[in-house]
Formats: structure tokens, sequence, C-alpha cells
């Protein structure tokens, strides 16, 4: 499981954003999760809803998610589509090197 804390600018001066996330109440850093899978008993397998964009199945796929109230958006999608290519869609507030760095690090993690 992934969990990305995007750095916002400090209100309190505070340095470190490890210590801003360990404070109660830290609601200024946009907090991306991995989206849950949903069992489908079909094929009798937990499944994400990729749309078209992911076409083969990897233990590398992944969806991050912003929860924010009750809607989850999503952030950045990274999956396989074909035998050596892989696609990275990714939106605000991530950047093009968040992005990638992200993509990067699931392959070193898996």
């Amino acid at each position: 499981q992934i969990r990305v804390v995007l750095p916002a600018n400090p209100e309190d001066g505070s340095k470190w954003l490890v210590e801003k996330l360990n404070r109660p109440g830290c609601h200024s850093s946009p907090v991306l999760g991995n989206t849950v899978p949903v069992w489908n008993p079909q094929i009798k397998s937990y499944e994400i809803d990729f749309g078209t964009r992911v076409q083969m199945a990897s233990s590398k796929n992944m969806q991050l998610e912003e929860v924010d109230g009750v809607h989850r958006i999503i952030r950045l999608t990274f999956g396989k589509v074909d035998e050596n290519r892989f696609i990275l869609d990714f939106c605000h507030p991530l950047s093009a090197v968040q992005a990638f760095s992200i993509a990067l690090a699931s392959f070193d993690a898996l």
C-alpha cells in the first residue's frame, strides 16, 4: 500500500513534512492513497477499474486517489499497456517529477 503526502506551504513555520504530518489535525497537506480494489465474484478476484488506459494485468498497476470529504478523486494512474510499456497519467496537485518518482518507487517496492 502506498501513501503519498504532498508538501504544502507551512503556515506555522514547520521545516519538516514528517514533523507536520505527525501532528494531530494535519489537513493542509494533500494525502493520496491507493484505490481500494473491489471483489469481482465472476472472476473471483479483486479488481480496480482503470477504464481503457491499462491493458494488461500487472502487480505494478495502481491508482492513487485523494479523498476530499466524501468524493474520491483519482490523481495518478500507472499501468501496463503491453509487454514493455506502461502509462502514467497524473493531475494537480502532482507535478511530473513527483508522479514519475512515485512510478519508479513502485518498481522498486514490488
